[in-house]
């Protein structure tokens, strides 16, 4: 995936016309939103540029685009994720979480517990959440990935 700005749609729908992924700025939660002109903040800062780290295994980082450096990227309140707290636009280094881009089977697995971290939602936020390695694919949560228009 070569650096572009991207729509994250959050999945499954929790919608008819799906959520989005949307921040509004350094170290604020990152949430989710509906594409709507009604919500001008949501409509005009969803569209989170995917930097790829390393084309073999896809990682990639999320920052907010049209930002000046440092950049807002997703990562974690602590210096570790936990299961449920929420995803954040960090400026911090040691916070930013590099994303892996794997089939929807797949996470970045944890050697220490043996879970798998995602980045599902929880009300109106993206959070991390922490599965089994053989958790059913329906409980993993997933990211649509489109072209911003």
């Amino acid at each position: 995936m070569s650096n572009r700005i991207v729509r994250l749609r959050a999945s499954p729908a929790v919608r008819p016309s799906g959520v989005y992924a949307t921040g509004r700025g350094v170290d604020d939660v990152v949430r989710i939103a509906a594409t709507s002109p009604l919500v001008a903040w949501a409509s005009r800062s969803n569209n989170d540029k995917v930097n790829t780290v390393m084309e073999d295994d896809r990682p990639f980082r999320v920052p907010l685009p049209g930002g000046s450096p440092p950049a807002f990227v997703w990562g974690s309140i602590g210096r570790l994720p936990s299961s449920e707290s929420p995803v954040i636009l960090t400026t911090d280094q040691e916070r930013q979480t590099i994303w892996i881009v794997k089939p929807i089977d797949n996470g970045v697995p944890d050697a220490f517990t043996r879970t798998i971290w995602y980045a599902g939602t929880a009300g109106n936020q993206v959070v991390f959440k922490a599965l089994l390695n053989n958790a059913p694919d329906a409980e993993k949560p997933y990211w649509v990935i489109t072209n911003a228009k």
